[in-house]
């Protein structure tokens, strides 16, 4: 039964004036009266420590009443714990299957028939078996397997730690940022809100009593596992680790700030967590541990000193003694092989703007994480792929001089970031500045701000600072560049090329089965009107190898590595739907780019990411599958 379907059966009971029959229930919520008294049995237990119970008496005239036993106990859960569940539409499919995947992780060893899943879903049954598809493939990411047996239903059978893990992702997709920086959580019910910000106190109040420094993204994702894990142990469903591994994180520093916090929460929510569940913290804690130099590891940094020799070889680009790219570098190896060792990923909530902003530093990137992949038997998730990439844009973009202001510039979104944020002033406006520091609002509090000419911030400030205080984005918008020229009393001229498209280049007759196939009739078409590269296509069917260039509904496949050649772009409306890695594409725009495609090309980049994230606008892209009608979203952009 739906949350909010709750809501609805206890506030009629409660204002009713009679009882309900099964079938006025049954009718209320939308389903049939077995499948009602079916799951309010499921739900005694959770109605009984909730203070209340719904009785029913048979015989004409009685049906089900609502009984409250603790008043207090009630109204916290009708009122804080259960929603309303914010308004989603179902009509889009991502919804579905996000609430698909959620129901299907709730069950435990229960199983569900697709008949009743459906209802529950208020979906066809044609809707859901298409929707099943794609949530069997999101679950297989993660090890997770569907199973089915006739009569029974579907369950899902996997490791505790890959159902946790996906349930993590699942909530860490409903994480946003917004054009300032700012990390926000789209929860499901005030009552949530309310955990998650308790957890966060309890993880940020104790790693302080520890002196202990986590990233603000750190406490977020950690937030959220610990939560995960309280509605995972609330339904009996408990992390197993083996001996050897729990004996190994015993002995990590972080054992004793795991302790700490599991005793603050099991006091705060009058439960008891196992010595696993301690250890599994400490897992967490220990892969995204912020590191100095004091705990730098020598092994790393001669790993990293391959991935810079990668990167010379395979794009002349040379690091090789940028000793600040090679620390930064090494600061996030460290961690990230504990999160190889473990299993786990750092989520990154900046991943898809990183991909889209940076596209040439997210290949350089996955370039020099190959390395990591081969020597540790792996292949990095794209998120840790998005961390790297933060600091190769640095080392590409950073020069540094003349000055005259001091800056102090305030974010949340962790250590690379922060370090993009201060390359991209220096960049754009060094010669204005003489000192630049940057730090997150919890430092921002015992800060001497007395050396500081103003304070920049990609975050929300809600206290009173003797600085003027200026707003922008932390990826540069032409909005934060006006801001940040009238602090510095200088105006910069861009350049940009009105379009980039052109109508011999798109193409609406390409029908194909794989994307390898599409890709090739892109470029046939492609080779008839412009001059090509000889090992065109074979780069770039070795970057989709690398990783696939799909984001959300659109593939934008490139070259891997430069390529003598002009720069260029193709678009192609397909026929129909092609798995592009293991989901659905139909618009591809293939493009080659030199050294100052982006910078040329501001306009050009934030149209793609419109079309990533306004799927009405993607569409229309689609159905519209002419060249004029593409063209005229893109001036919009204007």
């Amino acid at each position: 039964m739906r949350n909010d379907q709750i809501v609805l059966l206890l506030t009629t009971l409660m204002n009713g004036e009679k009882s309900y029959s099964s079938a006025e229930c049954a009718e209320l919520l939308k389903m049939s009266p077995g499948r009602f008294k079916k799951e309010l049995r499921e739900l005694r237990a959770v109605f009984e420590k909730n203070g209340f119970s719904i009785e029913g008496k048979t015989g004409r005239g009685n049906g089900y009443f609502l009984k409250i036993h603790e008043q207090k106990k009630f109204e916290q859960y009708l009122y804080g714990e259960l929603p309303g569940e914010e308004k989603k539409d179902y009509n889009d499919q991502k919804n579905r299957i996000r609430r698909i995947l959620l129901r299907l992780l709730s069950l435990g060893d229960q199983y569900i028939r697709m008949d009743d899943l459906a209802e529950e879903m208020m979906l066809s049954k044609s809707q859901l078996s298409k929707d099943i598809n794609s949530a069997r493939m999101y679950l297989e990411e993660y090890g997770i397997q569907m199973i089915n047996r006739s009569h029974y239903g579907t369950r899902l059978e996997a490791s505790e730690a890959a159902i946790r893990l996906c349930y993590a992702n699942i909530i860490a997709n409903d994480v946003y940022v917004d054009r300032n920086g700012c990390i926000h959580l789209n929860s499901e019910s005030s009552g949530i809100r309310m955990k998650l910000e308790e957890i966060k106190e309890v993880i940020v109040e104790k790693a302080e009593e520890y002196q202990y420094q986590l990233s603000d993204i750190t406490i977020q994702n950690l937030s959220m596992h610990l939560y995960i894990a309280l509605i995972r142990i609330g339904s009996r469903n408990q992390i197993v680790l083996d001996l050897e591994t729990m004996d190994g994180l015993r002995t990590e520093p972080e054992f004793l700030l795991a302790e700490a916090i599991v005793k603050e929460i099991e006091k705060r929510c009058d439960l008891s967590l196992p010595q696993e569940e301690v250890c599994y913290i400490t897992m967490h804690l220990s892969t995204k541990k912020i590191v100095t130099n004091e705990n730098m590891d020598e092994d790393v940094m001669a790993l990293v000193h391959k991935m810079l020799e990668r990167v010379y070889e395979k794009y002349g680009l040379d690091f090789r003694d940028n000793l600040d790219l090679e620390m930064m570098l090494g600061y996030h190896t460290l961690p990230l092989l504990k999160r190889i060792r473990y299993h786990t990923v750092f989520h990154n909530p900046l991943l898809k703007e990183i991909q889209m902003n940076y596209m040439k530093a997210y290949d350089i990137a996955l370039c020099a994480c190959e390395v990591i992949g081969e020597q540790y038997g792996c292949t990095l998730a794209a998120d840790e792929v998005g961390y790297y990439t933060l600091h190769f844009k640095v080392a590409m973009d950073g020069l540094r001089t003349d000055v005259r202001k001091n800056i102090l510039v305030v974010c949340s979104s962790g250590r690379g970031t922060a370090e993009l944020l201060r390359v991209n002033f220096q960049r754009r406006f060094g010669e204005q500045i003489d000192r630049l520091d940057t730090c997150n609002v919890f430092e921002l509090k015992t800060r001497d701000l007395s050396g500081y000419d103003c304070i920049f911030t990609t975050v929300p400030i809600y206290m009173q600072l003797p600085l003027p205080v200026f707003r922008i984005n932390t990826f540069f918008d032409a909005g934060s560049e006006r801001t940040i020229q009238h602090v510095f009393e200088k105006k910069q001229k861009e350049t940009a090329r009105d379009c980039i498209f052109s109508r011999e280049l798109f193409f609406t007759e390409i029908e194909a089965e794989t994307e390898k196939e599409v890709i090739h009739k892109m470029i046939q078409r492609i080779s008839a009107i412009r001059q090509l590269p000889e090992q065109f296509e074979e780069q770039i069917l070795a970057r989709e190898a690398l990783q696939s260039t799909r984001l959300g509904e659109l593939a934008l496949p490139h070259p891997n590595g430069v390529m003598d050649m002009d720069e260029m772009v193709s678009v192609a409306v397909l026929k129909k739907p092609v798995l592009w890695g293991k989901q659905p594409v139909q618009l591809v725009i293939l493009m080659a780019f030199g050294k100052d495609f982006r910078k040329n090309n501001e306009k050009f980049f934030d149209f793609l990411l419109s079309l990533v994230n306004d799927r009405k606008r993607l569409k229309k892209c689609i159905t519209e599958a002419s060249f004029d009608a593409f063209l005229e979203l893109y001036q919009e952009m204007e």
